[in-house]
């Protein structure tokens, strides 16, 4: 039995208490750029690696391991996700994982999600095939690049130290600008001036990358090691791969007119031009196009320099795994951790007259893959085929996580513990020529390779070339004998199309499955709900409930079962079993699924007849289990189906059924149990409660609107009915988003609200900063007078956000932002009234379009932030004087975006101001919409305690509300519904996961709904620190910096007699927070006051995380900065710095009423 239960699909979220404990294995995980198995573990007598012989000593070494595909990106992309380059799509080294696969779930997102921390230093996923954040789901922490900056030679240029190199590039850079280059030009310049292939510089390990990369990996396993987690270290150097740079001692080690030179550097006989390239990745080096011979080969002293600095950087680098497996043993760690490591695939060094990878010859595919750990097999070898998609579920096996079904490769644990010699009979390698593409099998003997035009596997006719080499007669490929051995090549070309054909299932099954966001573990799942209508699904009990026809042999035997012992075998072809389930619902969908695999590449059949329409089918024939579906609907007065598994192709071989499935298909919004939310309160009040949720374009007809209609009253429309998407330039517009969600609505009996017509949200013609103000006051009145005419009489629209997020948090109007195209207000460009506020015009003309062409739709001022008193009261203000004016203002809106590291959902202070702020609202006869909620998980980790508080904040805000419905209307409405969807779709922010599963807050909602009079949970805090600078003892508790330092004035403070006084720029006070416990959220407030638009910052520092920073704007009045941090886990401390910077003129910031307190929930 697991210990954990398989995750959803980028939920990554399974509760932390849920793990056995902080002694789960944990996993070092060390990958090495372009190291083929020059190893003195895999026989080389020349390669010196004692610490990488040690590993190979403590585990198992694979020596006939192969990678997916031979160069970075697609290769570390395959490994990093288990699946193969057909399945995610990268082949080259500019396809992003996620722009092809959005919702895949990585190998260290999958342990992140099983309450692993999971570091990242170095090199592990190609920085070409991920975003920025070198994939940033994947980690718990940002991934670390260890800067190097050497005591002799300081910073590197690119990868070289030494000052002849340096030289030549700022010489080189020296011409470039005198020839007018700048930036990439210019770096262009130097770079094919000079780019030498090696370096050697008696410098320390650190000067280069890899010894930084071995210092931080050091400095991360003593943090891990006093961590509650289990971890997954993922430690990636980058050598031997070119240029080859090493210190100078490594060089030393070998002696260059002894190494060895291919023994083999010609084409192989019988071959195509297709399997070779031409070294262009070695050819892009300065030193090597005068290198050539005559021969067309690298000459021999250029041949042993370079194979020199691959040894070099080869003995460099396991120095640096030694040092990270030293630090493993003095952390005492070594017992319960599982190491693996792995090169990402072979090099050329010389042979078949090639350099570097790019192909699929042995010397590229081969690659070194050793596991290691206290619980398997010492010192042992395995020449069986192995593969680097079989690691992701090897690493499953040994951490006891569930293994996710959809993952293409093997578990090699059967190896590792001595219960099996071998898990599959080949591997797959592949690689691209132009648009063709070449796949490679290899098993225990044989390499055999078909090239294919254009990719195109489904037919033999697209065969362009195949090679066969027979290592145990010619290990250094020299002739392709494919030609002398046609039945090997028939049999191998079965094997291979029997590959092909059940990847193809594999990919399209995966693919739908990514676009469902199903559960990871499910290939090709059912989608369905209720229970399994077939009796002895899994042919437990015989043939009981089936009828056997035609003439194949047809038995139940126990054995080649999927799941259980038994399984359904048929021997031939020309047969089949059938049955019929009754008791169906007329007019009903159902899906019915059965997992299948045969021999010989033949075929079998699962056939539905006999419902009341067409016949459906689904094949298959791969020599893997592999899950058939089809679905059917009953016809008006059809109530059973009759169901077929069948063999009537030609064929001989034996074919296997298991795990027969018939399941009624609801849809997400049905599926979800007990009383849906828009039924749940019953609190007497004659008015409806309105509680929605906001619904995208692209979510129509998906499990989201399946949810929405199912458990909500009311959407909006997400950003449709915005100027960007309406009117996105003079004379365009787009209505069709905003109507189909309209439509849908009306279709299902909801409300809608019309959600931020004018906005910040504007188009990218509006935020030009070379706007006028008639320009932009034309196309608004344009767009909003139309958008007010169409909708004006809707049965369905209820309330329109006439104006949206008009106001700063400091109480200032939201204004253009010269140069920023994304986060400004273009409107106030329209100009200004000239009451005290000087209220931009657009905001009464909004309301002035709104009055005269909506008058049968409610009008909202929609505000987005916080509980900041300034912003609100500028906001009733505006509305005050917009009622002044005779307009119509029906309603206020708050943008309620609540995040993980702020208080306010849980804050007595901001939620007792939210009850007031709704007080005001009814007595000034306005109703109260909370217009957007979500709650983000902003450190991204989603345990049990994290979703538990994400509930609660959802459920806090919702209870304020509903104690105010006897004053007046109040709503609720969610920013959105699934997991994974909008700008934050990292951050788990909503209240049903990807996979439309109701998660804690969805729970709680209801809870509330169903008892709104149950207590509101506000967070009680423990104070650790707190100074009013009322004791005198101000010079030795704090440090004080600046041209003039701080000083205690004993006037103008906030509370009590005393506050700092900050007079000059560039000057504050910091002190160190002492005492603290690890792992533990801490909050920050001081009241700060200052002079209109003069800046201070409040920020803390070193306290096992990244710098958290609080910047105040001045009002003139004392405004509360408030921040929080969690100290990391061994931080006992922080530096807590409160300055005043970079703010000109007169006037000084007063500091009162610093506290520090620990949250106690």
């Amino acid at each position: 039995m697991k210990k954990l239960k398989l995750v959803f699909l980028l939920i990554l979220s399974l509760a932390v208490s849920g793990l056995a404990s902080a002694q789960d294995q944990n996993v070092l995980f060390i990958a090495v750029d372009d190291l083929k198995p020059l190893l003195g573990a895999y026989g080389d007598e020349m390669a010196i690696t004692p610490n990488i012989d040690r590993l190979a000593a403590m585990g198992v070494t694979f020596t006939n391991t192969q990678c997916q595909q031979a160069v970075c990106g697609p290769s570390r992309a395959s490994l990093l996700t288990g699946m193969r380059p057909d399945v995610t799509e990268v082949w080259d080294l500019k396809t992003l994982i996620r722009d092809k696969n959005p919702n895949i779930v990585t190998l260290p997102q999958y342990f992140r999600s099983n309450g692993y921390e999971t570091v990242g230093i170095g090199k592990i996923f190609d920085p070409r095939s991920v975003d920025k954040g070198l994939d940033e789901k994947s980690w718990s922490v940002p991934y670390l690049m260890p800067d190097v900056e050497d005591e002799q030679y300081g910073e590197p240029a690119g990868h070289y130290q030494s000052p002849e190199n340096k030289a030549k590039f700022e010489a080189l850079r020296k011409e470039g600008e005198a020839k007018g280059l700048s930036g990439g030009k210019l770096n262009a310049y130097v770079r094919n001036g000079n780019k030498p292939t090696t370096e050697s510089l008696d410098i320390a390990d650190e000067g280069y990358f890899d010894g930084m990369v071995a210092v931080e990996a050091i400095k991360q396993l003593k943090n891990l090691a006093s961590g509650s987690k289990p971890f997954l270290l993922c430690v990636g150097f980058k050598k031997p791969h070119l240029p080859f740079v090493a210190p100078k001692k490594y060089w030393d080690m070998y002696k260059r007119e002894n190494m060895p030179l291919a023994e083999f550097q010609k084409q192989a006989s019988g071959t195509v031009q297709l399997s070779y390239h031409n070294s262009g990745e070695l050819n892009s080096y300065t030193d090597i196009p005068d290198a050539y011979g005559k021969n067309g080969l690298v000459n021999e002293d250029k041949q042993r320099e370079l194979i020199h600095g691959y040894y070099a950087c080869i003995s460099y680098v396991d120095a640096q795994i030694g040092k990270v497996l030293d630090a493993l043993e003095a952390q005492n760690l070594a017992k319960n951790t599982s190491i693996v490591l792995w090169g990402d695939h072979g090099w050329h060094l010389g042979d078949h007259g090639m350099w570097n990878k790019h192909s699929n010859f042995e010397q590229a595919t081969r690659s070194p893959l050793i596991f290691a750990s206290t619980t398997m097999q010492q010192g042992v070898q395995n020449d069986s085929p192995t593969e680097f998609v079989d690691i992701f579920p090897t690493l499953c096996d040994l951490t006891d996580l569930e293994t996710p079904d959809y993952l293409q490769g093997k578990s090699l644990k059967p190896i590792l513990d001595g219960k099996e010699k071998s898990v599959k009979p080949f591997a797959i390698s592949q690689y691209p020529r132009a648009k063709n593409m070449g796949y490679a099998m290899r098993n225990d003997r044989y390499r055999y390779v078909v090239w294919y035009k254009d990719g195109d596997t489904s037919s033999p006719s697209n065969i362009l070339a195949k090679e066969l080499y027979d290592y145990k007669k010619d290990p250094l490929e020299t002739q392709n004998v494919v030609g002398s051995n046609k039945a090997l090549a028939d049999e191998l070309q079965s094997q291979l199309d029997g590959f092909l054909v059940n990847q193809e299932t594999q990919k399209k099954a995966f693919k739908k499955s990514m676009k469902q966001t199903v559960k990871i573990g499910m290939a090709a799942p059912v989608v369905g709900s209720g229970a399994n209508l077939v009796s002895n699904p899994g042919f437990e009990n015989g043939l009981e409930g089936w009828k056997t026809f035609g003439k194949c042999g047809i038995k139940v035997v126990n054995e080649e079962a999927h799941a259980g012992s038994a399984s359904l075998q048929f021997t031939g072809s020309k047969g089949g079993v059938n049955r019929v389930i009754k008791g169906l619902k007329p007019e009903t969908t159902y899906e019915v699924s059965v997992f299948a695999k045969t021999q010989n590449n033949e075929a079998v059949i699962l056939k539905l007849a006999d419902f009341g329409g067409e016949e459906a089918k689904a094949k298959h024939k791969a020599n893997d289990y592999g899950q058939m579906t089809a679905s059917f609907t009953t016809g008006a007065g059809a109530t059973s189906v009759k169901i077929g598994l069948q063999k009537y192709g030609d064929g001989t071989g034996k074919s296997w059924f298991d795990e027969v499935q018939v399941v009624e298909k609801k849809s997400k919004g049905e599926s979800i149990q007990g009383v849906a939310l828009k039924d749940a309160l019953k609190d007497g009040n004659k008015e409806p409660f309105y509680i929605g949720a906001t619904m995208a374009h692209s979510q129509l007809g998906t499990d989201a609107q399946d949810i929405l209609v199912s458990q909500f009253n009311y959407t909006v429309s997400e950003n449709a009915a915005k100027q960007t998407k309406v009117h996105p330039a003079p004379g365009e517009w787009n209505w069709q988003e905003v109507d189909a969600i309209v439509d849908m609505a009306k279709a299902n009996n909801l409300v809608v609200r019309l959600h931020g017509p004018i906005s910040p949200q504007a188009s990218k013609w509006a935020k030009a900063d070379e706007r006028t103000p008639k320009e932009l006051e034309k196309i608004m009145t344009e767009f909003f007078t139309a958008q007010c005419k169409r909708f004006n009489g809707h049965p369905n629209i209820k309330w329109m956000d006439v104006v949206n997020e008009t106001v700063e948090k400091d109480g200032t109007w939201f204004s253009p932002k010269p140069g920023v195209k994304d986060w400004e207000n273009p409107w106030t460009i329209i100009g200004a009234d000239k009451d005290k506020n000087q209220t931009p015009i657009y905001i009464s003309k909004a309301f002035e379009m709104a009055n005269q062409y909506a008058p049968t739709i409610s009008l909202v001022y929609n505000q987005h932030g916080g509980m900041e008193p300034p912003m609100w009261e500028r906001v009733k203000e505006t509305i005050l004087y917009l009622k002044d004016k005779g307009l119509r203002v029906d309603g206020i809106g708050w943008q309620a975006h609540l995040r993980s590291d702020e208080p306010l959902a849980f804050a007595p202070k901001e939620l007792n101001y939210l009850a007031e702020l709704i007080d005001w609202t009814h007595a000034n006869d306005l109703d109260f919409h909370v217009t957007e909620i979500d709650y983000k998980l902003w450190d991204r980790v989603k345990t049990a305690d994290a979703l538990k508080k994400q509930g609660e904040a959802y459920a806090n805000i919702l209870k304020v509300l509903l104690a105010k419905r006897s004053t007046g209307v109040v709503t609720y409405n969610t920013w959105g519904i699934l997991d994974g969807h909008g700008k934050h779709a990292d951050k788990f922010m909503f209240m049903f996961d990807e996979d439309g599963n109701p998660k804690p807050a969805y729970f709680a909602v209801r809870e509330a709904l169903i008892n709104p009079n149950s207590t509101v949970r506000t967070v009680s805090k423990t104070v650790v620190f707190s100074d009013g600078f009322e004791n005198g003892d101000f010079e030795k508790s704090w440090k004080q910096f600046g041209d003039t330092k701080p000083s205690v004035v004993n006037q103008n403070a906030e509370q009590g007699q005393a506050c700092v006084a900050l007079t000059v720029d560039k000057s504050g006070i910091k002190r160190t927070l002492e005492s603290l416990k690890p792992n533990t959220k801490y909050t920050v407030e001081a009241s700060i006051k200052s002079p209109k638009d003069m800046k201070s910052v409040v920020k803390v520092d070193d306290f096992g995380g990244e710098q958290v920073v609080e910047r105040v704007k001045g009002n003139g009045d004392y405004q509360k900065a408030v921040l929080s941090f969690t100290t990391g886990a061994t931080a006992t401390s922080a530096q807590l710095i409160i300055n005043r910077w970079n703010t000109a003129g007169e006037g000084q910031v007063l500091i009162d009423a610093v506290e520090v307190s620990e949250s106690a929930n």
